[in-house]
């Protein structure tokens, strides 16, 4: 009798939601910072044909640093620009060494708090 009075119960709030849209939703509310990574001016000249038309390659590689701040995570969204030559033979990608391609947690989030 318990089972059958609980299958026919409507769900609470509405509609139950899946696992992926709850991870969607929690994702919508962290607090994201964009940063642009440009390739270098003195790396815009295909060393080919001395063109200097370089043309983006998709959106960018993106790459996420998570820093916690008391009471919430704040994300970073980092773009770092591909550039390709017309000619075809020159691809430049933005060469930073201090992000990592790979989502991780900066050192503020392991600090212990007192």
């Amino acid at each position: 009798m318990d089972r059958e009075v609980r299958k026919k119960r409507p769900p609470t709030g509405g509609h139950a939601r899946t696992p992926a849209q709850e991870r969607e939703l929690r994702a919508t509310r962290v607090v994201t910072n964009d940063v642009q990574h440009a390739v270098p001016a003195d790396q815009r000249r295909c060393p080919y044909c001395e063109s200097s038309k370089l043309k983006p390659v998709g959106q960018g590689k993106e790459s996420f640093v998570w820093d916690y701040v008391p009471g919430y995570f704040r994300r970073q969204r980092h773009v770092r620009e591909t550039l390709a030559c017309t000619c075809g033979q020159y691809i430049v990608p933005h060469q930073d060494r201090t992000i990592r391609s790979r989502a991780r947690a900066t050192a503020t989030a392991c600090a212990p708090t007192s």
